[in-house]
């Protein structure tokens, strides 16, 4: 049965190949735009891109940099300045303890040291060849004892010592060590035996405590100094050089700071230990205490260590309190007591046993510069202390 006419219309315009052709023309376009985008995403960036990008990194790197210096050197220049501050008020502290506990338990005006006819000057702890001064009407160790410019120029700027007595506050009770006997020789100088009394010593009861000068009681050393007092009110000091600690004995003989000097019978002579006897015999009754002679100066000899400030015990091996500390100021107010002492040259000066306070003024500066500087970090301190027991205590009370 042959086909419509319609049917044979339909299928003339419809070709069997159109759909295939249709394919091919879409699969052709995907590939067009696929070669498209591989050619875009290999071209990558251009030199400006690439320019500008860097540019902006190092920005942001120096930017971090920078920050990261200035946080360095903050930090940096924070722990130098603790340092020096560190320094500074422990230096201030030990200073002002010390000065605090001047004069405790000494004679008002101080202690008579060698003076007189045949009598040599007294050297002072420290460096170099100071001297304790000598007034005419005899020498005296008060309780603060000034040293203007003894540490020399130091940095550029003089720098001041200070010499603080007092009694060892270590001392067992502060009782005074009873004196059993002393000779005098000129070749030997003297040789002093003494007692320990309780509570130093028990021997009738337990426990038994140590009856020697050993560490547990009254602990004398090479190098302290002792202060003797007779009944009568007079005193003297010695420089222990020896001492026997299983026979008591305790021997001062020459010494470094011409201290353990005899009178020897010389009219004119004082402030010596054998010048306490009387009619040629030491009275009964006589004890020995223990000083503190505490003096501080500067020292830059140490090249590692410059600018040390040092604290000398009696006459013992000086010790480094603190580095770094490269000025030393100390002045003084003074009581309005009428000076006592005629100079050489006729003037009125004031004494040492007329000072009412004590000013220190402390320098340090920092062991290394500052990085970023090339400068030193330095810091000033300052502190006043009024000490006790001197005329300005007496007089006003």
């Amino acid at each position: 049965m042959s086909s419509s006419p319609v049917k044979r219309a339909l299928a003339a315009r419809t070709p069997p190949l159109q759909l295939q052709l249709d394919s091919k023309n879409l699969t052709r376009s995907c590939r067009t735009v696929e070669r498209q985008w591989k050619s875009s995403s290999e071209r990558g960036f251009t030199l400006a891109e690439v320019m500008i990008a860097t540019a902006l990194s190092i920005i942001m790197l120096g930017a971090a940099f920078h920050f990261f210096d200035d946080l360095e050197s903050l930090t940096e220049s924070a722990g130098v300045m603790a340092e020096v501050n560190q320094n500074l008020r422990a230096s201030t502290d030990l200073i002002t303890r010390d000065a605090y506990q001047a004069g405790a338990q000494i004679p008002t005006g101080g202690i008579p040291l060698p003076n007189g006819t045949g009598a040599s000057p007294v050297r002072r702890p420290g460096p170099g060849t100071n001297y304790f001064p000598v007034a005419t009407d005899g020498g005296i160790l008060p309780a603060v004892t000034p040293g203007y410019g003894l540490s020399g120029t130091i940095g550029g700027k003089t720098s001041d010592e200070i010499t603080l007595t007092m009694v060892d506050e270590n001392w067992m009770g502060l009782v005074a060590l009873p004196i059993s006997n002393i000779t005098a020789s000129t070749s030997t100088g003297y040789t002093v035996n003494v007692t320990i009394p309780p509570p130093g010593c028990t021997t009738t009861t337990n426990p038994v405590f140590d009856c020697t000068l050993g560490p547990q009681g009254y602990n004398v050393k090479l190098g302290d100094f002792l202060m003797f007092s007779s009944p009568g009110g007079l005193y003297a000091l010695g420089l222990v050089t020896q001492v026997d600690t299983t026979s008591n004995i305790i021997y001062f003989s020459g010494d470094a700071l011409d201290l353990n000097q005899l009178c020897n019978g010389t009219a004119g002579c004082g402030g010596t230990i054998d010048s306490l006897e009387q009619d040629g015999e030491y009275p009964e009754g006589m004890s020995m205490t223990k000083i503190d002679v505490v003096t501080y100066y500067l020292d830059n000899s140490n090249a590692a260590n410059p600018y040390q400030l040092m604290r000398i015990l009696g006459n013992n091996t000086p010790n480094p309190v603190a580095y770094g500390i490269n000025w030393l100021q100390v002045t003084y107010d003074l009581s309005t007591g009428v000076a006592n002492d005629n100079d050489s040259d006729g003037s009125v000066s004031a004494q040492p046993n007329q000072i009412r306070k004590v000013n220190f003024a402390l320098s340090g500066i920092s062991q290394q510069k500052l990085r970023r500087s090339q400068q030193f970090f330095g810091n000033t301190m300052a502190t006043t202390v009024t000490i006790r027991n001197l005329e300005y205590v007496n007089q006003f009370p």
